[in-house]
């Protein structure tokens, strides 16, 4: 659908991502994604350079990624962003990601 969108200049489409924030407020980011490239061609190959790239990263530094997020999101976010990105919650999301697997998710 994104292809969709951002190629055919299908603005019904951008209405239904835009709907798609009533839905969870995790979708902010991925409609200010979608935005951006609507407005901003950017070639395909280097957005596929891109993502073929992020699949070397293997450790982020939560505390940096804590603060960025905290300079620039909005009040009623910071108790989210707080949360998830405390060091309680990456162990144990990290604990869970080892003990279970992949293809079950109960």
């Amino acid at each position: 659908m994104v292809l969709f969108i951002i190629g055919k200049g299908n603005r019904k489409g951008l209405v239904i991502a835009a709907l798609s924030i009533l839905v969870h407020f995790s979708f902010v980011m991925p409609f200010a994604v979608l935005l951006f490239f609507y407005f901003v061609k950017i070639p395909w190959r280097i957005l596929y350079f891109f993502f073929i790239a992020s699949f070397s990263i293997s450790t982020l530094n939560v505390d940096s990624i804590r603060s960025r997020l905290e300079s620039i999101a909005p009040d009623f976010l910071l108790p989210r962003v707080k949360s998830y990105t405390s060091e309680e919650y990456v162990e144990v999301i990290s604990d869970l990601n080892a003990s279970g697997n992949w293809y079950i998710s109960y």
